[in-house]
């Protein structure tokens, strides 16, 4: 257990708080300080009652008060003060009485009071205590925690003993990198001698860097548990207080102490609030003099210790980017670990660590929850473990079941449910259709995960509704389609409202907001903008706890209104693009959204039955490789792609320019026909094939509705129409195998050199296609160097049942 020396503190002889103690003290002088009368000699006193000067007069034990008549002439609307004194009563005067009668003075006797000899006695008596518990609270140094204002220099690190944090590497996980890097310090305090006889150098200091949760804390405290060795422990805002020189008393303090029971490890904890860089601007109150002194005598210690003293310096920080850099120098904090925020298989170990005192039942499945909480921390699971246990006791039931972890993720990502929020129906209507439209656009846009969940439920502060999408992996980097699309999913719900509605309401003001911001920094960050060029005008703020800092540079009026026209021109096409795909789909827009109404939750097969039926307008291929929209609508026809079980948004998408077939030339018919009916080969993020056959069709409008679907047999290549006759052929192709790529692969990727590669590479396309027979082959490198292979497949006309020319669902095509 922790020996906390700020709080056990020796006991007080008197246990009363500095406030109270200020109050009573107040009091006193208050009561002691009144207003005084002016004293006078007794022989004074009778000579005014004998003048008739005196009008009342009032007797106690020892004085005497009296008041003497107004000045004579003041006005009545000024009348002169009345003057009071007061004069020592003589021991013994018989004749006072008959003098006041004689004269006609009012007079009075006060009778003492009991307690006044008591109160007389305190007076003397309680000024010395106030003092003493005074300097024993605030101002005499505290025997451990040295927290008086003489004591303020000395450490109040929090230490345990040797081995007593309760912590090992056992309790620590999903940051196996970390660990490693750490057992190496572990080695060093327990067998100090091998380094030392080699003549090796242990790192003075290791900085822990990573969002907060990640378990930077738990890391130090391991070491120390693993290790066997006492770990003090601090916070680097600690060391600051408003007396100057304080800071730099305490480093030092804390390091003689650390010295004194080496072999040891010294952690301090957000090390960002001590160690900021000291180019910053100087703050008021001279707290930036105090925080560079103490800065100083950190750095001055770091120095002033030997390697093989055994004492190990831990510091951890979520702001790495504002540290003094003379802290980061080697010498000092010579290792930087990263501990990151865990993949999938770190969640799942993190989440078996929590869980293994909680009792599950059998239809738990970390791995599956693991999966479904990409982004969250150690700490954040931690959480969902614990919310998942309340639930179910708040159900009383004996196991935490699936359900629970997956209301506790729910609960984690929107909010509390708020079934008490009633919403008319009105407002009812206007969320279900808002959230419909955010599932079907997000169900078309490329790396937006998948849609788990929709709900009108209110949860939360604010939200009346909500879209559960959930990532199928963990991404670490996101191209221009995938940001693009997530602003149109974003833009989804309010294009269901205006498409709908006929009016838009304030439910879409988050979702703006998030996709101005997104738009931004496709622009200014990420330097995607085709005008302005791969430049960066705005600067991440912090490296792990996100956020956006000033412009690297002032900007010219001209360069801040083209930024603003390209990321307006971004959202307006995004919006456009949204409201083409609800309108593309208004039929199944209208019919999820009255389901939703009725059921107030739609998840499971059922929502992914409605979301396979999305069919694909004809801007969004275009829109998806350019971020432009057409504005010839004959310039792309409607595209549909079949999945055969793979997710569209996998898919490499082609357009097709609408041409007069009767007007075309051999050769134009032939660039056409090579541009479709090709089947894709690569590899996924986890290496293994998989191979997605593409077939697309024509909607002839400007003749009878034919669909026309392109096909290959041997060289030759024909279009059949609706009717499975072959109405278009074309016996010979392209010979120039680098014109054919530069149709299929717009001349991105360089001919793959290795025969055998290749040959592997299509016997994965047999195995994965046994009933498609592959005419032509094309195969390359893209540009991380993995093979992809295109080919044009013969199809046989029997298998072309089901299509229809409008609304048409890739499910019900070929494949």
């Amino acid at each position: 257990m922790p020996i906390d020396n700020k709080r056990k503190t020796a006991p007080s002889n008197f246990p009363i708080s500095g406030n109270f103690i200020f109050l009573i003290w107040l009091l006193i002088v208050l009561a002691w300080s009144g207003q005084g009368y002016p004293r006078q000699p007794y022989s004074e006193f009778i000579q005014q009652v004998e003048s008739g000067q005196v009008v009342k007069a009032t007797i106690d034990n020892q004085e005497i008060q009296y008041e003497l008549k107004p000045t004579p002439g003041a006005k009545s609307s000024n009348p002169a003060p009345q003057k009071i004194f007061v004069t020592r009563k003589l021991a013994e005067d018989p004749e006072l009485a008959k003098i006041l009668r004689t004269h006609q003075v009012e007079y009075s006797v006060t009778v003492p009071s009991p307690l006044s000899g008591i109160w007389s006695i305190l007076s003397w008596v309680i000024f010395p205590i106030l003092f003493i518990s005074l300097w024993s609270k605030f101002i005499a140094p505290d025997k451990q925690g040295g927290m008086g204002l003489l004591g303020m220099g000395n450490s109040n690190a929090r230490t345990y003993v040797a081995g007593d944090t309760g912590v090992t590497f056992e309790d620590v996980a999903g940051v196996d990198e970390a660990k490693a890097e750490l057992q190496e310090i572990v080695d060093f305090l327990k067998h100090a001698d091998k380094y030392v006889k080699l003549g090796a150098k242990i790192p003075k200091g290791v900085l822990l860097v990573g969002p907060p949760g990640t378990g930077k804390t738990l890391l130090a405290k391991a070491i120390a548990g693993e290790a066997g060795v006492p770990f003090f422990s601090i916070s680097g805002s600690e060391f600051i207080e408003m007396f100057v020189g304080v800071g730099a008393a305490r480093v030092r303090g804390l390091f003689e102490q650390a010295k004194q029971q080496a072999p040891c490890i010294v952690f301090i904890d957000e090390l960002d609030a001590l160690g900021k860089s000291r180019s910053s601007a100087n703050s008021p109150m001279g707290g930036n003099d105090e925080r560079e002194q103490t800065l100083n005598q950190l750095l001055s210690e770091m120095d002033g210790f030997a390697s093989n003293t055994g004492v190990i310096l831990l510091s951890a920080t979520n702001r790495p980017e504002v540290l003094d850099p003379a802290l980061l120098r080697p010498g000092r904090f010579d290792r930087q670990i990263v501990v990151d925020r865990p993949d999938k298989s770190g969640r799942q170990a993190i989440l078996l660590v929590h869980a293994r005192n909680v009792k599950m039942s059998n239809d738990v499945d970390l791995l599956k929850l693991a999966a479904r909480t990409p982004g969250f921390a150690g700490a954040d699971l931690a959480n969902l473990v614990n919310e998942a246990a309340l639930l179910a006791a708040r159900h009383d039931r004996v196991a935490v079941t699936m359900s629970d972890f997956e209301e506790a993720i729910e609960r984690i990502l929107t909010g509390l449910e708020k079934k008490s929020r009633v919403l008319n129906e009105i407002e009812k209507e206007t969320v279900a259709y808002h959230e419909v439209g955010h599932a079907i656009v997000g169900s078309l846009m490329p790396g937006s995960g998948s849609i788990e969940k929709i709900s009108i439920v209110p949860r939360g502060v604010a939200a009346l509704g909500y879209t559960l999408q959930l990532p199928q992996e963990d991404r670490f980097l996101m191209v221009e389609d995938e940001l693009r699309g997530q602003i149109a999913m974003l833009l989804g719900g309010r294009s269901a409202e205006e498409l709908i509605m006929g009016k838009v309401s304030t439910g879409a003001s988050d979702d703006i907001q998030k996709a101005t911001d997104l738009a931004d920094r496709y622009v200014t960050i990420y330097g995607m903008s085709k005008q302005l060029g791969p430049m960066a005008f705005d600067r991440s703020a912090s490296q792990f706890l996100g956020g956006w800092g000033n412009p690297r540079r002032p900007l010219s009026p001209e360069v801040e209104s083209e930024i603003d026209r390209e990321v307006k021109h971004l959202i307006d096409n995004a919006h456009h693009i949204a409201g083409a795909i609800l309108a593309h789909n208004q039929t199944l827009l209208k019919e999820v959204a009255q389901v939703l109404l009725e059921r107030e939750i739609l998840d499971g097969q059922q929502l992914h039955d409605y979301l396979d039926r999305v069919a694909i307008p004809p801007l969004l291929s275009n829109w998806l490789q350019t971020g432009e929209i057409l504005t010839d609508p004959k310039a792309e026809e409607s595209i549909s792609v079949s999945r055969n079980g793979f997710n569209y948004k996998h898919l490499h998408v082609r357009s097709i320019t609408m041409l007069d077939i009767d007007e075309m030339g051999r050769d134009e018919i032939a660039k056409v026909l090579m541009r479709v009916g090709y089947g894709h080969l690569g590899f996924n993020y986890e290496g293994k094939p998989y191979v997605m056959p593409m077939h697309y069709y024509l909607d002839d409008s400007g003749r009878d509705p034919h669909i026309y679907l392109f096909t290959t047999e041997g060289m030759k290549t024909q279009a059949i129409d609706r009717n499975s006759e072959v109405c278009l052929q074309v016996e010979e192709v392209f010979d120039d195998p680098l014109h054919w790529r530069s149709v299929i692969v717009s001349g991105t990727a360089k001919q793959l050199k290795d025969r055998e590669e290749i040959e592997r590479v299509r016997e994965i396309v047999k195995q994965h296609n046994p009933t498609l027979s592959p005419a032509i082959n094309r195969t390359w490198t893209d540009a991380w160097g993995r093979a992809q292979v295109v080919t044009i497949y013969q199809i046989e006309p029997s298998e072309m049942t089901g299509r229809t020319t409008d609304g048409v669902s890739s499910r019900q095509l070929i494949g």
